[in-house]
């Protein structure tokens, strides 16, 4: 199941990587608390996006994660593979969600019959 977009609130072992990276760029301004998406890592993704030409949201969206592969060479997705535990994720909207790598697209309700997906697309 590919990444959904990252917002602030969402925490967990599978953001060290961005801040990492962002952090090694010089674009994170602030004190950072590795596995929290903060106003802090919100306002890093913003420079980035604005650096690379798109709307500083503040938001790692699926436009930005492409952005920052083609630009730092980085594949965020690949590294959140091989990173272990559940990160919880707080979308545009805010709602949550727990995601963790080879999390299933859809998980059977009671009488379905839908095969459970193990690889991020």
């Amino acid at each position: 199941m590919a990444m959904p977009d990252i917002c602030v609130g969402s925490a967990g072992p599978h953001l060290i990587p961005l801040q990492s990276l962002f952090y090694g760029a010089r674009a994170i301004n602030g004190a950072v608390v590795f596995g929290e998406y903060n106003t802090v890592t919100a306002g890093a993704v913003a420079n980035v996006q604005e650096d690379l030409g798109l709307p500083p949201t503040g938001h790692f969206d699926s436009v930005t994660r492409e952005a920052v592969k083609m630009a730092f060479k980085f594949d965020f997705e690949d590294a959140c593979r091989r990173i272990p535990g559940v990160t919880k994720i707080v979308g545009l909207d805010g709602s949550t969600e727990n995601w963790w790598p080879g999390k299933p697209r859809k998980v059977a309700l009671y009488g379905e019959s839908v095969p459970a997906r193990t690889s991020l697309d």
